[in-house]
């Protein structure tokens, strides 16, 4: 989360910060979205990192209805797994 995208973008490819993303060099950005609060920022920056790689990936992609797709089976697979344990 950042409020200078270019800026952050050039401290990940120099390592400045040691941890996750400097050990896996270069990196390349494949999808950003502006929000209108760093709260609001924050709460999809955690929802994202707690989504499947392929649910991730349809929303790197532009994949719209794969991302719906994605969700919907999740769902299910809640549900299901709530009501056997009922």
């Amino acid at each position: 989360m950042t409020c200078n995208l270019e800026k952050r973008i050039a401290e990940h490819k120099r390592a400045k910060y040691k941890g996750y993303t400097s050990s896996r060099l270069p990196v390349e950005l494949v999808y950003s979205q502006e929000y209108l609060s760093r709260y609001e920022a924050y709460i999809m920056e955690r929802r994202i990192k707690g989504w499947c790689r392929k649910k991730k990936e349809a929303l790197i992609k532009g994949d719209f209805e794969s991302l719906k797709e994605l969700a919907h089976n999740r769902q299910l697979l809640i549900d299901s797994k709530i009501n056997n344990n009922i």
